[in-house]
């Protein structure tokens, strides 16, 4: 099971159409909201880290489907998502999540809680250690418990492969936010998926790139040889939706994605984006925390994994 682990999906190239465009989704927004602990008629669903790349995604395909109560501490983000999905059936929420108190009673009534919000950048995390404590850790297990104290039918936490034996701050705090999803018995179904990097999401090496192009700036890129997976936006949110239909308490969900070099990777960013190949790279080097190649999970959780055609499922330890 390792060797196959290792070797997934290593055929194909990168596209301005995503490469890691993976599944197909059977899961309707529909059959997701069927199977709660309470069915209302209009079920109210909470995504944190509802301004960035992935909560907006799922928003936008949540919309409509009850009243989503979208929360971010980025109040100009929640503007602009509000500009974006106009008012109607949504609630918009400035919150800081780290704040224990400032939840009280925003998941009552809640089916589903998709939990997005994150500090996510190495070297943001790295030197910014305890506010990516108390964002990713502490934020975490205040939602995780204000989840099961108001009975909330299933949580979704969105986490990374950097929390497969990480080096760094930003991989640690989400390995102990993993670690905080085990609870035994839970009346809330707890479920995590576990994804690479996300393409073209904000702050990702594809928008970095367009913007050194676009400013006439040398493209920059750490190490050639280091390895990383990719799923696009698109893919990851139904992923998150079909985790959330099917899992089961205390499960991580991994969908197959594609380890590729940051050359390959570079090369056809730049393919897709300027007709000029010989725009100069400079190498800046690897910075802390960041590792040469990423893993989708642990030597343990290699043995225990159940795999699946296009994804694979670590199944809870015995508590």
């Amino acid at each position: 099971m390792s060797q196959l682990i290792e070797n997934v999906n290593t055929d194909g190239v990168i596209s301005t159409q995503p490469f890691i465009d993976t599944l197909s989704m059977s899961t309707s927004v529909q059959n997701l909201l069927l199977d709660t602990v309470t069915i209302t008629e209009t079920p109210k669903i909470v995504i944190t880290g509802a301004a960035g790349t992935i909560g907006s995604e799922l928003a936008e395909i949540l919309q409509g489907h009850g009243q989503l109560v979208l929360i971010d501490n980025d109040e100009n983000g929640i503007f602009e998502l509000k500009e974006r999905l106009g008012d109607v059936g949504n609630k918009y929420m400035v919150i800081d999540i780290a704040r224990e108190r400032a939840l009280e009673d925003v998941l009552n009534g809640a089916q589903a809680v998709y939990h997005c919000a994150a500090m996510k950048h190495v070297d943001i995390c790295e030197a910014n250690a305890w506010q990516a404590i108390l964002t990713n850790v502490y934020g975490t297990r205040n939602m995780i418990l204000e989840a099961i104290r108001a009975h909330v039918g299933r949580f979704v936490l969105v986490s990374t492969d950097k929390a497969v034996n990480p080096i760094g701050v930003m991989g640690a705090t989400k390995l102990l936010a993993e670690k905080l999803m085990h609870f035994k018995d839970s009346p809330t179904k707890l479920i995590t998926v576990r994804f690479g990097n996300i393409w073209a999401s904000r702050g990702s090496l594809y928008m970095r790139i367009k913007h050194q192009i676009e400013t006439d700036n040398p493209i920059t890129i750490t190490d050639p040889k280091m390895k990383r997976y990719f799923v696009s936006v698109q893919t990851a949110t139904e992923f998150i939706l079909e985790a959330s239909e099917k899992g089961k308490n205390g499960e991580t969900w991994i969908p197959k994605m594609k380890l590729e070099t940051l050359k390959v990777i570079v090369e056809h960013i730049m393919d897709s984006l300027t007709e000029n190949h010989q725009y100069p790279i400079k190498e800046i080097g690897r910075r802390p925390g960041e590792k040469m190649v990423e893993e989708l999970m642990t030597s343990d959780e290699k043995v225990r994994c159940i795999e699946s055609e296009k994804f694979y499922v670590i199944p809870p330890l015995d508590f």
